[in-house]
């Protein structure tokens, strides 16, 4: 047990530091193929879209036979998919190529979360599942600024070629997992815990906040590259600092609901802080200005993923976090897709800053259920 939890850590962090290299700055790729906006959107959308028709079934192969398999998939699918960005130019290969790419990362992010979630200890469930999301965040800042600098210097080509030798070893060492006790449930008793009224209105506040992350995966890159002229070290250092936050805020947040702090109180205080940040981000000229507001809604995002991923634990049973986990990423993810599509379309219209407002104002929707009584309470009391 204790093996486990040290890879999924290892695994997770590493995944994060791997495919952060370049996952950002693939959209300043994808313009340097002169692909259009809007199949920007749609790559990055297909890059998602797989979460939302796998995941749960990820989900339950997770609970039914361990991780050990999906982890191994999802490795080389990665692999498949960033030999496939090395080998290809052509927009309809592409299609193909980033679907393969989402399904291995979903696989990956649903298997070891609920990996992770079935190890913590639930007094101080808020602390680890902190930590845990804290080196994820770390390690994607450290991969953002690594990357920045390494396809500035290497170029995207070198960079896929690292990439494809770093996950052929997390391939390798994702052998090691061993099997814990597996546990068979039919459909019917996920739907049961799914539909409940206190899940129905997470998942709501979870869909509605997650837009926002469709338009930073399409067009953040684009709009730091237009807005403030940089180059792609400059953006990877704008990008990859505020994440440090990001951390830091996940870890924060997660001993303060260890401390009582409920999770009702952390997703409003989330809300406000990410909207707003996100909103004056892209409204003011000033590089500066627009790094604070950045760094104030990375304190947000962590806030909410955090209270998140706690939530996901105390929703559901521990046998069937497979599954449940599974159906929560489906709802982040539909979010995010959702997000690309439609404010990279937006984009063509109305250049990047405009779709980044009105993904912060999307941001706020969540506070109508939160400052609801009814639904605060349905919340509160899990």
């Amino acid at each position: 047990m204790k093996t486990n939890k040290l890879l999924a850590y290892i695994l997770f962090s590493a995944y994060s530091f791997i495919v952060n290299f370049s996952f950002f700055f693939l959209p300043l790729y994808l313009k340097t193929l002169h692909f259009q906006g809007t199949q920007i959107g749609v790559l990055m959308m297909l890059f998602a879209i797989t979460a939302i028709l796998f995941s749960f079934k990820i989900g339950i192969l997770d609970d039914k036979y361990g991780s050990k398999t999906n982890l191994c998939l999802g490795f080389f699918l990665m692999i498949v998919f960033y030999a496939g960005l090395l080998l290809f130019k052509r927009f309809e290969l592409y299609l193909l190529i980033f679907l393969l790419g989402g399904f291995g990362g979903s696989t990956l992010r649903v298997t070891l979360n609920s990996m992770f979630f079935k190890l913590v200890n639930p007094e101080t469930k808020g602390k680890e599942i902190g930590i845990f999301n804290s080196l994820f965040l770390l390690f994607m800042a450290l991969g953002m600024l690594l990357g920045s600098l390494l396809l500035q210097y290497i170029g995207y080509e070198n960079v896929f070629k690292i990439s494809i030798i770093l996950f052929s070893v997390l391939f390798m060492i994702s052998f090691k997992i061993a099997t814990l006790n597996v546990s068979i449930f039919e459909t019917k008793s996920y739907l049961k815990d799914l539909f409940r009224k206190e899940v129905f209105w997470f998942s709501v506040i979870i869909l509605l906040f997650t837009s926002h992350w469709g338009a930073e995966t399409t067009i953040y890159s684009l709009f730091l590259e237009n807005r403030f002229s940089l180059s792609i070290p400059q953006i990877g250092l704008f990008m990859g600092i505020p994440i440090l936050f990001l951390g830091i805020s996940s870890y924060f947040f997660g001993v303060k609901n260890d401390d009582n702090l409920s999770n009702t109180k952390i997703l409003i205080l989330s809300v406000i802080l990410s909207g707003t940040g996100l909103i004056l981000f892209a409204t003011v000229k000033n590089i500066y200005l627009a790094f604070l507001f950045r760094i104030i809604h990375e304190v947000g995002d962590g806030a909410f993923m955090v209270s998140s991923f706690v939530n996901i634990v105390k929703l559901f049973p521990n046998k069937r976090l497979g599954g449940n986990t599974g159906s929560m990423m489906v709802v982040m993810i539909l979010g995010q897709s959702i997000g690309s599509y439609f404010f990279g379309f937006l984009s063509e219209s109305y250049g990047y800053s405009i779709p980044l407002i009105i993904a912060g104002l999307f941001i706020f929707l969540p506070l109508f259920i939160l400052t609801n009584s009814k639904k605060k309470e349905s919340l509160t009391n899990n």
